[in-house]
């Protein structure tokens, strides 16, 4: 204090405001007990601030009893007061006034504990990028099976007359003018499917159409059921 003169001195009307004062650079350091300095620091409410430790000063203290209490009761408590020390005396007042039930936000949180905020931030992060991966997931399965419905056979299995339609267009697409007239669409078509499944079974027509496209499939690049 020798070093600052009379006119430096900042004078607030709470210990929040010398607090506010340093934390606004218009002051260097306040002195302040070390209840209120844990109190607002550890809310969180002046996070560049931190403390350099206490100053040395002595307040009485005592302990009420009722009268009626045996005189042998003054007796263990002054040997109790004498065994704990003035040091654990104020480190136990210290932490009872900070535990007290105080205003708590983010701000708090992460200055009090920051690896635990940090960590339960990422986790967080991590649960909600796993439930987005999960519906994107279960979209494309999704839009997968309606495919699946939508361009093939429901009892073969085979790629219908929707799919070669589709197909058709994307290959035509890529065939140049010159060579068009050299293409050609063949489509077979069996009647009366309903007597062939009817006389020798779904299961035994089904098979032979798999087998069909199958051969098909490797002399000419293509194959389809419809």
């Amino acid at each position: 204090m020798k070093r600052y003169d009379e006119s430096q001195f900042v004078y607030c009307d709470s210990p929040e405001d010398c607090l506010q004062a340093v934390s606004e650079g218009r002051a260097d350091i306040t002195y302040v007990r070390v209840v209120t300095a844990q109190y607002y620091i550890g809310k969180g409410t002046y996070p560049d601030l931190m403390m350099i430790g206490g100053v040395a000063l002595s307040y009485p203290l005592s302990i009420g009893v009722s009268k009626d209490a045996d005189e042998r009761l003054l007796a263990i408590l002054d040997r109790e007061l004498v065994h704990i020390g003035p040091y654990k005396i104020w480190e136990l007042i210290n932490e009872s006034s900070v535990n007290l039930e105080t205003e708590r936000s983010i701000w708090s949180l992460l200055y009090m504990h920051p690896r635990k905020t940090l960590f339960a931030f990422l986790l967080v992060v991590a649960v909600v990028m796993l439930f987005l991966f999960r519906l994107v997931y279960m979209r494309q399965r999704h839009v997968r099976m309606i495919q699946q419905m939508l361009f093939r056979d429901a009892s073969t299995q085979l790629r219908n007359r929707v799919w070669l339609e589709a197909e058709a267009v994307k290959r035509m697409a890529l065939v140049s003018a010159d060579t068009m007239e050299q293409c050609a669409i063949v489509v077979f078509v069996l009647p009366k499917m309903e007597y062939l499944e009817a006389v020798y079974g779904q299961h035994v027509v089904d098979e032979a159409l798999r087998k069909l496209v199958l051969a098909v499939h490797q002399s000419q690049g293509w194959g389809g059921v419809s």
